[in-house]
């Protein structure tokens, strides 16, 4: 009598934690199958192998499953926007710093709001060889660099001015383009790219005049 009393008072106990665990299962599953799972190198994806032996240590260990089901959850409601983000700022953080100011290199800054950029000119005794830009783009900051020989642009590499994507083009002392354009080049794309060269070189030129001066 006693025994059975003792297991009608502990079934609706045990039910509870049955089904408590079942539903944390239940989300392990539906989630390890979509996402990478949180507590394994984010570089591994969610093998059934890897499902499996997690499905085991989840059923010898109530707290070890909620919290397991916790944290894929907080892993799933990760939005587009959210990783879209994330993306953008590991974008930024792979540009390369600009120089520090010395006596070869010149730092400034020119224009404002869309037009608004950074740069480091470098300087071979008084002729400018290079210019290094960070060009700041609606909410993004694109790189490019700018070769110089006297006044002729002969080298531009970086993020094209009138759309999305790179430009790597090449130009003789003549201001002939040599290399580069392509359909994703335009004429209008050259063009802007040796208007921009010649702005960024007459302003650095008209700086180091004036710090000389000072």
């Amino acid at each position: 009598m006693r025994l059975v009393s003792c297991i009608t008072f502990a079934k609706p106990h045990a039910e509870k934690l049955l089904a408590r665990r079942d539903g944390a299962v239940a989300t392990f599953r539906r989630c390890a199958i979509s996402v990478r799972f949180p507590l394994l190198c984010s570089a591994h994806v969610a093998t059934p192998r890897r499902i499996a032996s997690a499905m085991t240590t989840m059923r010898s260990s109530k707290p070890v499953a909620l919290l397991l089901a916790a944290l894929l959850i907080a892993g799933c409601s990760k939005t587009p926007e959210s990783q879209r983000a994330a993306s953008s700022d590991a974008a930024a953080g792979s540009l390369q710093p600009l120089a520090a100011e010395s006596a070869d290199v010149l730092r400034a800054k020119i224009g404002r709001g869309d037009t608004a950029a950074e740069y480091a000119a470098h300087f071979e005794g008084d002729q400018l060889s290079r210019i290094v830009e960070h060009r700041h783009v609606a909410q993004a900051t694109v790189a490019a660099e700018y070769e110089f020989k006297g006044a002729r642009l002969l080298h531009y590499r970086g993020a094209m001015l009138t759309g999305s994507g790179e430009a790597d083009l090449q130009f003789d002392m003549q201001g002939r383009l040599l290399s580069g354009q392509g359909p994703a080049v335009s004429e209008e794309e050259i063009r802007q790219v040796r208007g921009r060269a010649q702005l960024l070189r007459n302003h650095a030129l008209a700086q180091r005049a004036t710090r000389m001066h000072h």
